[in-house]
């Protein structure tokens, strides 16, 4: 029984000094908002001040480590969806909050996750919301 009431004393003491305060521990293998914005293409899901089709709901925006993003603009044509524009820009990423780089704007935004769904809320200069997330469509 003191054996057993020794080794939970020593798993206390050790996981107590095992990562203080100043240490900047960390559970690396929590994702970062790096991994987290560049773990795959994030689509289209809403704007603020308008209703979008489905077909405005494949575009698409890919992030890259490098701070690179390829940005693909879709709408409805006659033949169905078509791809507008491919956007190649670049973003840079400080905590939380990205900045993409665009010719005429800047788009401003939070990354914001829960354990179930990822999305990207990105702020334009004159306060519309444009929400992205992991699924197409």
């Amino acid at each position: 029984m003191k054996t057993i009431k020794l080794i939970n004393i020593l798993l206390v003491v050790l996981f107590t000094f095992s990562c203080s305060s100043d240490d900047h521990c960390s559970d690396s293998s929590l994702p970062t908002t790096l991994d987290l914005l560049t773990s795959g293409t994030w689509y289209l899901e809403s704007v603020s001040y308008d209703i979008i089709t489905a077909c405005e709901k494949e575009t698409s925006i890919d992030f890259m480590a490098d701070g690179s993003a390829i940005i693909k603009g879709t709408d409805e044509s006659l033949d169905g969806c078509v791809l507008l524009e491919v956007v190649n820009t670049t973003y840079t990423l400080v905590g939380s909050t990205i900045n993409i780089n665009l010719i005429d704007d800047n788009l401003l935004g939070v990354i914001t996750y829960d354990a179930s769904l990822q999305t990207l809320i990105l702020t334009e200069n004159g306060g519309g919301l444009i929400t992205f997330d992991k699924i197409q469509g």
